[in-house]
């Protein structure tokens, strides 16, 4: 979708697609469906007189059947099964629907600061393919913030237009060495970020993300055009934010 057709339309996209109540259904539903075959399949080879011979195939096929269901429940988890948060971009801005019904809401027609950063996913993340990337970006208007990111294929991510905008994070043993206050500077803020990502992000889907990143570019003004973050826009960022409805204790975010 290019940047032209998102203008004078509203999209509602759905956040956190693989929330917890999916990522815990699909194992239980693979786990009873493996149950639930391997034992049929015994009871038909024992009615059938030769149980001993039979485990050999039922086993493998009950695997199968249940690799197949899980498939298809998570398909089905995701599409049906909504988070319950959600973000609707518009001409006028974007407002984040949280679960309990709070709305928060940036502005394009005043000034947007944003910080944008990638890595590389460790072989540790379960969920997500050795290799992938994850782009993530907070938008900070006054002391509003909002963090979505996203998990890509490298080649996907550096297609991209406004990869080079996305900042590497660096290993926190690396930043421990690096020489340079205002990068060690910038990538202790970006670690800030990180952390808040983990706590308060937005996950979105690589298109839906796509998308938010042309919408950025066409109303963001200086992004991505200036490539790493300036001095001024990392000045700019500030010190507090306030905390997400429903989320912790109610008292802003100090960095």
């Amino acid at each position: 979708m290019t940047t032209d057709s998102l203008i004078g339309t509203q999209r509602t996209i759905p956040l956190d697609a693989e929330h917890f109540g999916v990522r815990l259904i699909v194992p239980v539903v693979t786990l009873l469906a493996c149950v639930g075959t391997y034992w049929l399949g015994l009871q038909i080879s024992s009615a059938a007189g030769n149980p001993s011979a039979m485990v050999l195939i039922v086993l493998p096929v009950s695997i199968a059947i249940s690799l197949g269901a899980a498939w298809g429940v998570e398909r089905l988890a995701k599409r049906y099964w909504p988070s319950g948060r959600r973000l609707i971009i518009d001409d006028a801005g974007v407002v984040l629907h949280e679960r309990n019904g709070s709305t928060t809401r940036l502005n394009w027609d005043q000034h947007v600061n944003v910080l944008s950063w990638r890595f590389t996913v460790p072989p540790r993340r379960g969920r997500v393919p050795k290799g992938w990337k994850c782009l993530a970006c907070q938008l900070v208007q006054d002391e509003i913030s909002m963090i979505f990111y996203t998990f890509m294929k490298p080649d996907d991510a550096e297609a991209l237009p406004a990869h080079h905008a996305f900042m590497l994070l660096a290993p926190r043993k690396e930043l421990q060495e690096s020489g340079g206050l205002l990068k060690s500077g910038i990538q202790a803020r970006l670690h800030t970020a990180e952390q808040l990502r983990w706590e308060f992000g937005a996950e979105m889907i690589p298109g839906d993300f796509a998308e938010l990143v042309q919408m950025m570019g066409a109303r963001v003004k200086g992004w991505p055009d200036a490539g790493d973050i300036s001095v001024a826009a990392f000045q700019a960022l500030p010190d507090t934010y306030e905390r997400p409805a429903g989320k912790g204790d109610g008292k802003p975010i100090q960095l």
